[in-house]
């Protein structure tokens, strides 16, 4: 067991080290200018995005699940926050074509640079690691499928929020004060 959780530190280290940090300031104020934040994600990678989306909420954003009922309305003025290791989930793209058309900016994370998820965003932040467009790129991960995008991806909207937090002035007593009390 040992070995393993020393494999997936060095491939998390790998993938976040060579983040393009250049690019987080103008994804992150999307994030902050935004009226309504809507998250969007599938699989496990859903998972990450739907946390993160719930932490946007606890820093005091309107933010929702795009799966929820109750999403309100969103247009202009508003972000898809979409996440997808290829940039080719269809359903994400389908999302992001509509949430455009409707006026919304799209802040996008992937693996894929050249995807068409990375194309249709207003803000992208590229984790580089394998995915299921190029699995080998740019290094061959020791787990399997997608796991190491989705476990980046995770990571990655943890130190978010911790930004976040400075950005915005929050604290954790504010961010406890927006949990949910019925669980």
């Amino acid at each position: 067991m040992e070995k393993h959780v020393k494999v997936i530190l060095q491939e998390l280290s790998r993938v976040l080290v060579e983040l393009d940090y250049e690019a987080i300031d103008p994804f992150e104020e999307s994030l902050l200018q935004a009226e309504i934040i809507v998250g969007a994600g599938a699989g496990r990678v859903g998972l990450a995005t739907a946390g993160f989306t719930k932490r946007l909420m606890h820093l005091g954003k309107s933010a929702h699940w795009f799966l929820d009922e109750t999403l309100p309305r969103a247009g202009k003025g508003g972000t898809l926050l979409v996440a997808s290791g290829s940039g080719e989930t269809r359903t994400m793209i389908g999302l992001a074509e509509i949430a455009k058309s409707s006026g919304l900016d799209i802040a996008a994370v992937t693996a894929e640079p050249d995807s068409t998820l990375a194309r249709l965003s207003d803000r992208c932040v590229v984790l580089r690691c394998p995915n299921k467009a190029r699995p080998d790129w740019p290094f061959k991960s020791r787990q399997p499928m997608t796991t190491l995008f989705e476990q980046s991806l995770g990571v990655f909207f943890d130190a978010m929020v911790l930004d976040l937090m400075v950005k915005m002035n929050v604290t954790e007593s504010d961010m406890s004060a927006r949990h949910n009390v019925i669980e």
